[in-house]
């Protein structure tokens, strides 16, 4: 395996150095200088569809996957970036790489100021005969200090089916394997801390009993993998518990499978429990779940007990061929209910359509109790509706077509990977369009009240698992791209809350635009300039015919405060490919560059922050809209350094203080402007609540808490970077603390 790394950088860019003599094989390079501004193009190989470039929590550098078109030729660059984005270093590692797998991400872990990056990256041949997950050790810049390589053989990835993480201190990420023709499955377990000096052992379950990484056994338990729906895993008291969405001809199921690690000896790889079956866990209750099978791409959901006032619980969707149901079951497995096609208490639900996901409504002030959104439609996208279920009793609350709710209101469909989104606190949003009818959008309250509501032809359609956005900077814009289904135009409306009133078409608003259409799974992005200085967005181009790719790094032009779209049309009919920058609320492009070789499914370009797993939100992103596969589409708010941590609450700021660096125990104030009840949580950088520091009632007036520095285990926690949040009913406060032992 051949790594070359490249450094470039002015005296007033910092570039990360290459920790050279951890790998004796390491070459580098020193080039000239990198301009701070204006189009920077580096050449690369091509992309794979679907495999997304992923930036670090503390924005210090991009992982790009690279793959020529026909899988002859792959590697894997790493550019270091300075604060506002611009490229300052790279390093590629090529030799030996065979390639990645159709929508199956690499992914960061262990991530914080000082702290080390784990960065797992599984790659597969073109004909699935080799497979490898290749786990790179690096500082907090990208210098990369250790790579080491599981080799799986044959055994590879399932299409579209993502690995997973969890825990902290003892961390375990998590792949679902499969042979390309599906005989033999497994189960990848690896640790992932990096305060331990073992990370990188292994367990590997397997139905053919190989031998990859330290560790292998046999199994026969693992039926093939649910095509395209992801599964999920959290730490429990003595385990992590990994879900496993299954489904084959005799029949579908979520295996529950339990694993521990020796914290302690620090010098094990993780170890198998046992494993169970959610189906034959509830076959002689009450509520036995007939797992019909899953719809591709609609992944089913860990609730959050901080914001779904629930213990944690899961949602599952599932689909067969006669048969629809919604089942929520509890960390155990236990069924808690089941909304059926038999339910008698309402409709029934007809199906979902794929890669359009279930939305919860926890964490609304307006909403008396935690509601999730459950859009459904037929096998043939002729009849759809739309469901706002109550999280804890499963009863059916509203549906959007009820007559005497909304008189006359006629839901159509969905588009593929196009998801209902949270515009305002009490305002969602549905882009709704079925098989020959009129596009529409609809506006509609927690109680399932239609708000407001647009159906018009000159909507033209929605791309596919292009979203909607919502920009979360005044004036709050809901921003939908459009396009013809045979891919021959383009355009985005922007409507201004609260209604779907106004706002204005960018074709119509800027004279003599003519859109190209938007590639498939390629989401538009949003910037906000708060301070001056230019950032830097990064766009994957690669022509119709593969022959020809680069990535491109193009400063964000406009004055402090501006609020900008970007966004990538592709080529067609001969005409290029476009970058735009727009300004929102005044609909005039900044900036239009008509040289984009073309666009590659599923690539999203990189505004400041990248995809991560959803619900959890590092440095300084705030969430817009999520695509199919779940990757929320992100914006970078780079003047406050403060996470936007999952179901922020609309309303007052709480005033937060603590010392910084904090060294434990330390003091935490804030002040309430009344009587409320509050909690003060710890989260790490990828979003996990760490501790509970306190929950009750408190009187209006300052307040002051002592923290330990602890976990909810009563365990140290180690130095690095974490958040504090201050919660209310009706605002919060959220801070970020260095903690330094």
């Amino acid at each position: 395996m051949r790594t070359v790394a490249r450094f470039c950088g002015s005296g007033t860019l910092r570039a990360p150095l290459l920790a050279a003599l951890a790998i004796p094989a390491l070459l580098a390079i020193t080039l000239s200088a990198t301009p701070a501004h204006g189009t920077i193009f580096i050449d690369a190989l091509g992309f794979e569809d679907d495999v997304d470039f992923i930036i670090s929590c503390a924005h210090t550098f991009i992982v790009i996957p690279e793959e020529a078109e026909d899988g002859s030729d792959a590697r894997l660059r790493i550019i270091g970036i300075n604060f506002f984005g611009v490229p300052v270093a790279e390093m590629y590692i090529e030799d030996g790489l065979v390639g990645y797998e159709n929508g199956v991400d690499p992914f960061i872990i262990g991530e914080g100021v000082g702290l080390d990056s784990i960065i797992l990256v599984p790659m597969e041949s073109e004909d699935g005969s080799e497979a490898h997950l290749y786990m790179l050790s690096t500082m907090a810049d990208g210098a990369v200090i250790d790579i080491k390589d599981i080799a799986l053989g044959n055994l590879g990835f399932r299409e579209d089916v993502d690995g997973i993480w969890d825990g902290y201190n003892g961390s375990m990420a998590f792949f679902l394997l499969e042979t390309e023709d599906r005989t033999v499955r497994g189960i990848l377990a690896i640790d992932v801390s990096n305060v331990d000096g073992d990370w990188g052992s292994s367990l590997l379950l397997s139905t053919d009993g190989r031998i990859a990484g330290d560790a292998n056994l046999l199994i026969d338990w693992l039926p093939e993998l649910a095509e395209g729906v992801d599964p999920e895993a959290f730490q429990m008291d003595d385990r992590m518990r990994l879900l496993v969405p299954v489904s084959d001809a005799a029949g579908s199921d979520l295996l529950f499978v339990d694993f521990e690690s020796d914290e302690v000896a620090g010098d094990l790889p993780p170890s198998f429990m046992e494993y169970s079956s959610v189906k034959a866990i509830n076959a002689g209750g009450a509520l036995p779940l007939s797992f019909p099978g899953y719809e591709r791409d609609v992944d089913i959901m860990l609730l959050d007990p901080l914001l779904c006032e629930d213990d944690r619980s899961i949602l599952i969707p599932v689909e067969g061929p006669a048969e629809a149901d919604l089942y929520k079951i509890d960390e155990n497995g236990d069924a808690l209910w089941v909304y059926s096609v038999e339910n008698p208490a309402g409709p029934s639900i007809l199906g979902y359509e794929a890669g359009v996901d279930l939305v919860t409504m926890c964490g609304l002030a307006i909403a008396p109790e935690d509601r999730v959104i459950v859009p459904i439609e037929n096998a043939a996208g002729t009849d759809a509706d739309l469901f706002i279920v109550d999280i804890a009793t499963g009863l059916l609350f509203r549906n959007l077509e009820n007559p005497t709710v909304n008189p006359g209101l006629k839901i159509p469909g969905y588009e593929i990977g196009v998801d209902v989104v949270r515009w305002l606190p009490g305002a969602h949003v549905a882009a709704v369009e079925g098989s020959g009818g009129v596009p529409g959008l609809i506006v509609f309250g927690p109680n399932g009240v239609v708000l407001s509501s647009l159906f018009d032809a000159g909507l033209l359609g929605f791309r596919r698992s292009v979203g909607l956005i919502v920009s979360p900077f005044a004036p709050t814009a809901l921003i939908v791209p459009i396009g013809t289904d045979d891919g021959s135009d383009g355009d985005v409306r922007v409507f201004f809350a609260p209604g779907l009133g106004g706002g204005y078409s960018l074709e119509t608003a800027v004279p003599g635009l003519e859109l190209n259409p938007f590639q498939w799974d390629v989401d538009l992005g949003v910037v906000d300039k708060t301070q001056p200085g230019e950032l830097t967005v990064c766009l994957a181009e690669e022509s119709p015919s593969g022959d020809a790719a680069r990535i491109r790094f193009e400063t964000t032009p406009g004055l402090p405060g501006d609020r900008v779209l970007v966004m990538a049309t592709d080529t067609f009919g001969g005409v290029d490919g476009s970058l735009y920058f727009v300004d929102i609320p005044t609909a005039t492009v900044l900036l239009e560059k008509d040289d984009v070789l073309g666009l590659e499914t599923g690539l999203d370009m990189i505004t400041g922050a990248g995809p991560v797993k959803p619900g959890a939100f590092p440095f300084f992103p705030r969430p817009t809209s999520v695509d199919h596969d779940g990757d929320p589409t992100l914006t970078w708010d780079v003047a406050s350094g403060i996470a936007d941590l999952p179901g922020r609450v609309p309303g007052y700021t709480i005033p937060l203080r603590h010392t910084n660096p904090f060294v434990a125990p330390g003091r935490i104030d804030y002040e309430l402007p009344e009587k409320s009840r509050v909690s003060v949580d710890v989260f790490d950088v990828a979003g996990r609540l760490i501790a509970r520091v306190f929950q009750g009632e408190q009187e209006a007036g300052e307040h002051g808490l002592i923290w330990d520095a602890r976990e909810e285990g009563g365990r140290a926690l180690a130095s690095g970077v974490y958040f504090v949040r201050v919660r209310t009913e009706n605002g919060e406060g959220v801070s970020k603390l260095v903690l330094v032992r």
